[in-house]
């Protein structure tokens, strides 16, 4: 698969742009449908063919949902006939890489199977079968909201309710796409600056090979990188699709890594898909618990298959089965012990602590080599001089920058925080925003995390 960068990803903004100059309004949704599968088909290659077939499946089962025999055997072969086809057919080449902003080919997800478009599937067919909504007639409506190309790569995911309301309104308008352009800036900041310089950080402290209680450091500056690379994707995709008036949901809130509690941090961590888990599984599977007696067993479930969802690794199941410990143990003693309230400052404290030691787990080779260095011990001081680098100092104030304005939006996005600042504030955004990626974001070369563990 060749590697795709953000000139590609923008080209198809253009293009779509430009197309769209010779519809009339109520056909502008066509124009995006078919630039957003022409996207998929130079990404996936004759991938796409399991995607329209998907489609299709989804189609047909949305129309005749109420005369199929049983919709649950019915959902099992949704989500099964395309991993066998993908696993049969498909060379695996074309889905084990998916494009992020950095010009090179990353790892993130898969475009089939347990993905983003399966998922919106599997929702939109329940949402039917629960008489939510009722099923789209037009093919190629449905086929624009499974392959909408700002969604497929990070989410958020979308409810087809929401989403078909919002295609209605496709235009161009100045304030929209302002603020688009200003999601998008903000996004490269934080991706090719901040999560740049952390992941340069992250190697630097890598090759000191810490055991113990210091190894935690490893995983709190993972942790401060995985906020900023994948909050990045979605403040870009939301910027995208913001410039054709399509307003994606939220999928992070402002400050999520300063979270005084574990339920608090995942009430603001890619929101879409907690939702999605707690919408179509959590809440299918409790409901057979009428007393209530197995609550943390059932959400104990849901966290493992949340996990499993990434992928089927040693790795993520390990993190599945401690987030839920944690989760649960947490929720048990609020009645004792309530740290978001006065002690709000001792709970981020011991929120940063535990999120690291949890995010160790990802930079791991092995789960088990893990448990070894985390309670291991070294004859010999660390060299931790070797980390007061100019690199060190500018992450630190970056992140004091970008922490800044998380802090100053409270509980609404960025774009539109800054739309309501004055003009010389906006401006002095934006030079500053610029001057940083021109000036202080690293090669792309550089920031590859995947080949780094």
């Amino acid at each position: 698969m060749p590697n795709i960068s953000l000139i590609l990803l923008f080209l198809c903004v253009i293009l779509t742009m430009i197309a769209i100059q010779f519809f009339h309004k109520k056909n502008y949704w066509k124009v995006l449908s078919f630039t957003s599968f022409l996207f998929l088909f130079f990404i996936s290659g004759e991938g796409i063919m399991l995607i329209l077939y998907l489609a299709i499946l989804t189609y047909y089962f949305s129309l005749n949902i109420n005369r199929l025999i049983s919709f649950k055997w019915w959902m099992v072969v949704v989500i099964m006939v395309p991993l066998l086809i993908k696993k049969i057919f498909i060379k695996e080449s074309y889905f084990d890489t998916l494009v992020t902003p950095f010009d090179t080919t990353t790892k993130l997800i898969s475009l089939v199977g347990l993905s983003y478009i399966t998922f919106n599937a599997i929702g939109y067919l329940i949402d039917i079968k629960r008489k939510y909504i009722t099923p789209e007639t037009n093919f190629f409506k449905l086929l624009l909201y499974l392959t909408y190309f700002p969604i497929i790569f990070s989410g958020p995911l979308t409810r087809a309710k929401y989403f078909f309301s919002q295609i209605e309104n496709i235009s161009f308008k100045r304030d929209s796409i302002v603020n688009g352009l200003r999601l998008i800036l903000w996004g490269l900041f934080k991706n090719l600056v901040v999560g740049a310089r952390l992941f340069v950080l992250l190697t630097n402290i890598n090759e000191l090979n810490l055991k113990g209680s210091y190894y935690l450091l490893n995983g709190f500056v993972f942790f401060l990188f995985l906020y900023c690379t994948f909050s990045s994707f979605i403040n870009i995709f939301q910027g995208i699709s913001l410039i054709f008036n399509i307003k994606l949901n939220e999928n992070f809130k402002n400050r999520v890594y300063l979270s005084a509690s574990r339920d608090k941090f995942w009430k603001g961590w890619h929101i879409s898909l907690n939702h999605w888990f707690r919408d179509y599984f959590f809440y299918s599977i409790i409901r057979f618990d009428r007393k209530r007696k197995y609550t943390n067993l059932l959400l104990f479930i849901t966290f493992i298959a949340i996990a499993l969802w990434h992928d089927f690794t040693i790795i993520f199941l390990t993190w599945g089965i401690l987030n839920a410990i944690w989760l649960i143990a947490e929720r048990k003693s609020k009645k004792y012990i309530n740290v978001e309230g006065r002690f709000s400052f001792l709970g981020i404290v011991y929120h940063l602590v535990i999120a690291s030691l949890l995010s160790t787990v990802f930079i791991s080779k092995d789960v088990f080599e893990l448990f070894k260095t985390l309670f291991g011990f070294s004859k010999y001081d660390y060299p931790f001089e070797n980390l007061v680098t100019l690199n060190t100092f500018i992450v630190i104030l970056l992140f004091i920058y970008m922490d800044f304005y998380e802090r100053k939006t409270t509980s609404i996005r960025i774009d539109e925080y800054i739309e309501k600042q004055s003009a010389w504030h906006r401006y002095f955004f934006y030079y500053t925003l610029c001057l940083f990626i021109l000036f202080l974001s690293i090669s792309p070369k550089v920031v590859n995390f995947y080949n780094l563990f």
